[in-house]
């Protein structure tokens, strides 16, 4: 998934060492203002995550499962539970789960509320932060409540060399229409075995991803169809590119593996008409990088089809196309936007 920018509004960070009988919790959230070193190592991070290639779209799989993440969550989000009380449960959830195995290494859990350029709709981002030569922690009292902060070491800043191993982002209840919940990253979840190595996503968060094969490629390809036509519409590309673009999302489609930069930069479009077609996937299938299904991917291909007004329906095998659509043009006629199509085809028919 692609955002152009992150904006915290709200932090807290809670101290996981099982090595101590229970967590060190903060009872202030983060003092952001004044701190840019700190809101940029934050910031830094969480939009490095969401963009990682290993990052997963994933969803919560409901109160029949254990569903008391997401109900934290939800209600942190909706503003019936303070970020301070919903995180120190959330905090005191993850220690008890990494206490009961040695293997989980000790760490912090920063939860926070932020947002994304354009969009005034909070999303939550759980964070666990392992131990770094980039940050200490600090201790202090403020009106006899306990402020857990961080000492940032300016000389390791964040940076793509140093990731985050486990996080997730929660969207915002608005967009939970779109056929997942969250972004999920994990990089440890094929260093472990069994239930180790599922205890962020599964244990912890209550969810599983979102999508197989067969979905991400069906989103994939209808996204990208939709945005071409978009783009075609208002006048971006003309039919000469739209038949380029066609092919460069034929030949993505017929692949095992989408990595989305590749294909971005690859495509025959200038900066803008890429960040479109970026946007309108990462809608769908905010994965960076994911496999297609190629049996379900070659039905969709095998033809290719077209509608216009009045009824009108065109459809034509992939690999004939060119013997039967000899041109296309955009026209005016009559201050109306028109496509003329030239059809060559044998036996044509009127059928019932």
């Amino acid at each position: 998934m692609k955002v152009e920018e992150v904006i915290i509004d709200e932090m807290i960070v809670h101290i996981l060492d099982t090595s101590q009988p229970e967590p060190v919790l903060s009872e202030i959230s983060l003092p952001l203002a004044g701190r840019p070193d700190l809101r940029k190592y934050f910031e830094s991070h969480i939009k490095n995550s969401i963009e990682d290639s290993a990052a997963k779209a994933a969803i919560f799989k409901g109160e029949s499962k254990g569903g008391e993440t997401e109900s934290i969550c939800l209600a942190v989000m909706g503003g019936r539970l303070s970020l301070i009380e919903g995180s120190q449960a959330l905090a005191r959830m993850l220690f008890a789960i990494m206490a009961k195995d040695g293997r989980i290494s000790p760490g912090d859990l920063a939860v926070c509320l932020f947002r994304t350029s354009g969009d005034s709709s909070p999303y939550l981002g759980l964070l666990k932060i392992d131990p770094s030569p980039a940050y200490a922690h600090t201790f202090e009292e403020r009106d006899g409540k306990r402020l857990v902060g961080f000492a940032i070491r300016e000389k390791v800043m964040p940076s793509t060399k140093e990731r985050l191993q486990k996080c997730a982002f929660v969207l915002p209840v608005k967009d939970r229409g779109i056929g997942y919940h969250m972004i999920v990253l994990d990089r440890q979840i094929k260093q472990l075995d069994g239930e180790t190595a599922q205890f962020f996503l599964q244990r912890f968060l209550g969810a599983e991803q979102a999508m197989d094969d067969r979905q991400k490629t069906r989103n994939f390809y209808y996204s990208l169809i939709s945005a071409k036509n978009d783009l075609l519409k208002v006048g971006k590309i003309d039919s000469g590119v739209e038949e380029k673009l066609s092919k460069a999302i034929e030949v993505a489609v017929s692949s095992e593996k989408i990595e989305i930069g590749r294909f971005l930069q690859a495509l025959p479009l200038k900066p803008d008409e890429k960040a479109y077609i970026e946007k309108a996937v990462s809608q769908k299938v905010p994965d960076r990088e994911f496999s297609l299904d190629k049996e379900f991917a070659e039905g969709l291909i095998k033809h290719r089809r077209f509608r216009g007004k009045h009824g009108l329906k065109l459809e034509v095998e992939k690999d004939h196309f060119d013997d039967v659509v000899k041109s296309r043009d955009q026209i005016m006629l009559g201050g109306k936007k028109l496509t003329r199509v030239v059809l060559e085809v044998e036996d044509w028919k009127e059928v019932p």
